[in-house]
């Protein structure tokens, strides 16, 4: 996984990145997307959107 650009921290957030990206699928809109998977996820919204940017920009799935 570090190869791959991925922290080992970072990997037990991969099920949040796949929900983003079947929701950005579907059409949902950034904003409500991010609230959601904040109340799913139970973290905050910032960390949401830095945990988005972060798998944006480093990995691939």
């Amino acid at each position: 996984m570090h190869e791959n650009g991925i922290k080992i921290s970072a990997y037990k957030h991969i099920p949040l990145y796949e929900k983003y990206l079947e929701m950005v699928k579907d059409g949902e809109k950034i904003t409500y997307i991010v609230a959601n998977l904040s109340s799913i996820f139970d973290i905050g919204e910032r960390t949401v959107y830095r945990l988005i940017e972060f798998f944006q920009t480093t990995a691939v799935i």
